[in-house]
C-alpha cells in the first residue's frame, strides 16, 4: 500500500466517521425533540386529569348539597304533617 492509497483510505474513514457523527447528532436531536413532545403531552394529560378531578369534586359537592336539601325538605314535610295531625286532633276534640 503506497502513501496515496493510505491517504485515500484515511480520508474515506474520516468521511465515514463524519457521516456517523452527523447521523448520531441527528438521532440525538430527534430523541430530544421526542422527549420534549412527550413532556408536553404528559403536562396536557396532567392538566386534563386535574380538570376532571375538579369537575368531579364540584359534582360531588352539588350532589351532597342537593341530598342535604332534599333531606331537610323531607324532615320539614314530616314536621309539618305532625303539626297538622296534632292540630287536627286538637280541633277534633273540641
Amino acid at each position: 500500500m503506497d502513501d496515496t492509497e493510505a491517504r485515500l483510505l484515511a480520508e474515506q474513514i474520516s468521511h465515514t466517521l463524519d457521516l456517523l457523527r452527523a447521523r448520531i447528532e441527528t438521532l440525538e436531536i430527534r430523541i430530544q425533540h421526542e422527549e420534549e413532545i412527550a413532556g408536553l403531552r404528559l403536562a396536557g394529560l396532567e392538566r386534563s386529569q386535574s380538570d376532571q378531578e375538579a369537575r368531579l369534586r364540584l359534582v360531588t359537592d352539588a350532589v351532597v348539597r342537593l341530598t342535604t336539601a332534599t333531606n331537610l325538605a323531607q324532615v320539614g314535610q314530616a314536621a309539618f304533617a305532625l303539626v297538622l295531625s296534632a292540630l287536627a286532633a286538637y280541633l277534633g276534640r273540641r
